[in-house]
């Protein structure tokens, strides 16, 4: 008797780490997903950025506008921008594991 309710336990036992297991693969592989749609978005928008800032150095080098300090002013603004996209994107792409190495090394 006292054997049945022990392995009934640990049957339920599997059966629920098996279900919690198959809950954290699922959620992790969604996470990855949103990660991943997250990524494509900011390329895009570092793309559109770039695209802006090269069309409005074209716009400040044309005769009409040249010397023109608000142009100036927002082309320097723009390529700050570029510039603060480009920086989150080298930061992005240095892993986690690089990160660590650097950090135990530093200890040292």
């Amino acid at each position: 008797m006292n054997s049945i309710w022990i392995i009934g336990a640990l049957s339920t036992l599997f059966m629920l780490s098996c279900l919690a297991n198959l809950f954290f693969v699922w959620y992790s592989w969604r996470m990855l997903q949103r990660l991943n749609f997250y990524e494509i978005e900011l390329h895009e928008i570092l793309g559109a950025i770039k695209n802006f800032t090269n069309h409005l150095s074209t716009v400040y080098e044309m005769e009409m506008f040249y010397g023109d300090e608000t142009l100036q002013y927002l082309l320097r603004h723009a390529k700050d921008l570029t510039e603060a996209f480009d920086q989150h994107e080298l930061d992005t792409l240095q892993s986690p594991v690089e990160e660590i190495i650097d950090d135990e090394s530093a200890a040292s």
